[in-house]
């Protein structure tokens, strides 16, 4: 087995382990997105690459620098209020936790009305371990698509030249 079929096996299992978490959940209200399927923030364009299908996001090497990609939420159908109580991040982490690469997922809350922006409090997902790894935050907040609108942003950081962290999906449930 080559390294290079070693890594593809590798995303494989994790992207496998994508589907089995949505599977698990098609009963309950879920909202899933794939990293490649987020918008770059205006600070981004230029700093990334996509690859694996247009799934995972990385830092074009060798810059060091963040890109920033906002992930529009959007309500199960016909449901206001949806009970989700975690969010949950697929990455790519080269070096580990705080190291030269950290990958995390925060929701946020607009108001309709003001367009005040706020974190979800305790919905934020940071890279735990080196490579690839599916992290999840469990919190509590009432959702009300009526007077909010949401989103993910994911921040995919890189303060050396070595490695290259990406996002894979992001998850409501």
């Amino acid at each position: 087995m080559t390294k290079t079929t070693h890594k593809l096996s590798r995303r494989s299992m994790l992207l496998l382990a994508g589907v089995l978490f949505i599977a698990q959940a098609a009963s309950a209200q879920i909202w899933t997105a794939a990293a490649s399927t987020c918008m770059p923030d205006e600070t981004s364009f230029g700093l990334y690459q996509a690859n694996m299908g247009g799934v995972v996001l990385n830092l074009a090497p060798p810059l060091v620098s963040t890109v920033v990609l906002r992930c529009n939420v959007t309500s199960p159908a016909g449901t206001v209020a949806p009970a989700w109580t975690r969010l949950t991040l697929g990455y790519w982490d080269p070096d580990g936790p705080l190291a030269g690469a950290v990958v995390q997922a925060q929701l946020w809350e607009v108001t309709k009305a003001t367009s005040v922006t706020t974190p979800v409090a305790g919905a934020l997902v940071v890279s735990a371990l080196p490579g690839y790894g599916v992290g999840s935050a469990v919190f509590v907040h009432p959702f009300d698509f009526n007077l909010y609108v949401y989103y993910v942003e994911i921040t995919i950081s890189r303060i050396n030249a070595g490695g290259q962290p990406g996002a894979l999906f992001v998850a409501l449930d």
